[in-house]
């Protein structure tokens, strides 16, 4: 009865995380406004604000506009000669004839003079110091402070030491698009699971993902930051485990850096910061449902309005689903499956336990194909990260490899597009 007590009782973590979810998510803990606005100025006056970009800017596919968050630093009114410091983050919409200046292949690209002080370019990134004109209005999503952008200039960039990384990091993205640029639809696709950049992703091929219930592995999250973790800890397993830790870390570290802190990653993050941890420091006692408890309490008190967000309840909820039901799952299936592909498809059925329920009221559909879709996509997904990695490397230190490797990433561009659209078939629930 001891024994018994003990393998159910809830342990502290995770019961800590089972009671702040109870109070977020049912409204006895208010949510926390994010996107504001501040100042003297009132800000139906406002036409003027300058600022940093504090996010990706994200395309909206139905408007063709970018989204980003902004902190305001010093805005200007109607009233001439009227400005004031300001402070708050608010949700900037920005026209794409400006951010899309030096992006290759695009339609407004033809109207940048080749450097970030070219006219009508901004180098618009995570960081980057605007001046934009145009004014606020109320969107409706919970009541966020938008500023609709007519006009945008590029302020200098402050230069600081982070000024010098921001710079160079939005540089260093904009440089990656303009090579997969040149790998087509398979560079799209590529864009999308190392960078989270998606302009260049095939619109119908990014609706196949959709239907075929695949969304969340286009979305940055463990399986990248597990892919090159592993990656790192095999070519320094032999400088010892704290090196070794070392460099992964820093490989996870980098690779956010590079992506952005999009909720899902962050939550990789988290996990895969706290199980390195705890294999340096030898924590055996710590197991995987305390870990992403642990996640779950320290995301919630850094980004609290993340809580909300339908990529945090997809990344945590399919996680949770699997640490809670796929053991369960995998024993059913393994009497007429393979195990291999029993433990994919138990994982898979885990996920969507906690997803589908999510999906449906956020977005009104659930395909139930996505379950074993999910299983054949993601290793060639796997695939095709390694082996577009491994012809990156390839393609800088022999040029006239380029254009094979190329030919190679589109042909197994072929083969997953062909094997998603495939499952993208099969019918679909709408509520």
């Amino acid at each position: 009865m001891v024994e018994c007590s003990k393998k159910y009782r809830l342990r502290p973590v995770v019961a800590a995380a089972v009671i702040c979810a109870v109070f977020l998510y049912s409204g006895i803990i208010p949510a926390k406004k994010t996107c504001f606005y501040a100042g003297i100025i009132p800000k139906e006056n406002v036409t003027v604000l300058k600022g940093k970009v504090v996010s990706n800017p994200v395309k909206n596919a139905s408007t063709g506009s970018y989204i980003c968050d902004f902190r305001t630093e010093y805005a200007e009114s109607k009233t001439k000669g009227i400005n004031a410091e300001c402070r708050g983050t608010v949700r900037l919409v920005l026209p794409p004839a400006f951010v899309e200046a030096f992006f290759p292949g695009k339609l407004y690209s033809q109207s940048a003079a080749g450097s970030p002080s070219g006219s009508g370019a901004v180098l618009c990134d995570t960081g980057a110091v605007l001046e934009v004109t145009g004014a606020f209005f109320r969107n409706g999503n919970g009541g966020e402070e938008t500023f609709l952008a007519k006009n945008v200039r590029q302020l200098p960039c402050n230069t600081t030491l982070f000024g010098k990384i921001s710079r160079f990091r939005a540089l260093f993205r904009l440089k990656f698009r303009r090579i997969m640029f040149y790998w087509n639809e398979a560079g799209g696709l590529f864009l999308a699971l190392i960078s989270g950049i998606r302009e260049y992703t095939d619109q119908s091929a990014a609706d196949s993902f959709r239907r075929a219930g695949l969304s969340h592995i286009l979305a940055l999250s463990g399986m990248h930051l597990s892919l090159f973790s592993g990656i790192t800890a095999k070519i320094s397993h032999k400088t010892g485990k704290k090196a070794e830790f070392i460099f992964q870390f820093a490989a996870i570290v980098l690779f956010v850096w590079f992506a952005g802190l999009s909720p899902s990653l962050f939550r990789a993050l988290l996990c895969s910061t706290i199980t390195l941890f705890c294999s340096m420091l030898r924590i055996k006692s710590l197991k995987p449902l305390d870990i992403l408890s642990a996640s779950f309490l320290i995301h919630c008190v850094i980004f609290p309005a993340d809580a909300f967000k339908t990529s945090f309840l997809l990344s945590y909820g399919a996680l949770l689903g699997i640490l809670l039901f796929s053991e369960f799952f995998t024993r059913i299936l393994i009497r007429n499956v393979p195990p291999s592909c029993a433990s994919a498809i138990g994982a898979s059925t885990g996920a969507q336990s906690f997803t589908a329920p999510i999906s449906i009221k956020c977005f009104g559909t659930f395909a139930p194909i996505g379950i074993i879709a999910t299983a054949v996509i993601s290793p060639l997904i796997m695939f095709f990260i390694l082996t577009g990695l491994f012809s990156l490397i390839i393609s800088f230190l022999f040029p006239f490899f380029a254009p094979a490797a190329a030919f190679f990433m589109n042909l197994v561009y072929t083969v997953i597009i062909k094997s998603v659209r495939f499952f993208a078939c099969a019918p679909a629930f709408s509520f």
